[in-house]
């Protein structure tokens, strides 16, 4: 087994903002996994970030629309610290972004 750092992009949610509105935003996320192969850690990777939304779901205030999750980079990686550490989601309003990864002004 290895550990891979894998990078992925989701689209499609809907956050609730303090003000009772709904907001299209889109996440990006760094999953740290135990895997055999960059393709094993990448379908790891997508399975517990899924987990990770549907638990916030489950806490309110997030909702999966059409949820489109993909997967930007794998790398092998030694920082096997990472996988004790819980990064969280960084959310952005789809609106101030492209698909592409650039972002609007």
């Amino acid at each position: 087994m290895r550990l891979f750092m894998v990078v992925l992009t989701g689209y499609g949610l809907k956050l609730r903002e303090a003000d009772g509105m709904l907001v299209d935003v889109g996440f990006v996320k760094n999953e740290v996994v135990l895997a055999k192969s960059e393709t094993d850690g990448s379908a790891r990777a997508l399975a517990q970030v899924r987990t990770k939304l549907r638990a916030k779901v489950d806490e309110g205030g997030l909702l999966l629309n059409n949820l489109d999750i993909q997967v930007d980079e794998v790398a092998s990686t030694l920082q096997f610290w990472r996988l004790a550490q819980q990064e969280g989601f960084v959310f952005f309003r789809q609106d101030d972004a492209r698909r592409d990864g650039s972002i609007l002004h």
